[in-house]
């Protein structure tokens, strides 16, 4: 039964961000890099939320591990973009859309965004794939949200 909470919980989303026109985060960079974990990623990405150091809203400390480690670069990629590439915005790089696809098997942002929805897009791309890198290194004892 626990299983199916985080599939219906995504389904019951997706249906309401796709019958609600005028929803904030119909169209936001947290949601793509939700989807891009969840599909390019080897775990579902709840499993980070809560995980260490950096996984998840906040981050302070050192990361306890390279999975830790990836999401505090994150985070400072994000940083970096706001202050740069995005600097321009007057809204957090957390809440602008970009798109991006899959193309074997690998991460593909597309080219005909924005400098700054690219640069945000590569930031998760990014952090997928060093996740992806150092699954090994994932411990449940280290995820707050679980553990």
């Amino acid at each position: 039964m626990s299983s199916k909470i985080p599939l219906l919980f995504i389904i019951s989303f997706g249906l309401y961000v796709s019958t609600t026109n005028s929803s904030p985060i119909e169209r936001r960079s947290l949601w793509n890099f939700f989807f891009m974990t969840f599909i390019g990623g080897k775990r579902a990405p709840w499993k980070y939320d809560g995980y260490g150091n950096h996984c998840g809203i906040g981050g302070k400390g050192s990361p306890v591990d390279s999975i830790d480690r990836c999401c505090q670069v994150h985070d400072r990629c994000y940083h970096e973009v706001n202050e740069n590439e995005c600097g321009s915005y007057k809204r957090n790089v957390k809440f602008i859309d970009y798109d991006w696809y899959m193309q074997d098997k690998q991460i593909v942002c597309d080219t005909t965004d924005t400098v700054c929805a690219q640069a945000i897009c590569k930031c998760d791309k990014d952090i997928v794939e060093c996740l992806n890198q150092n699954d090994k290194d994932y411990n449940p004892k280290y995820n707050k949200a679980i553990g």
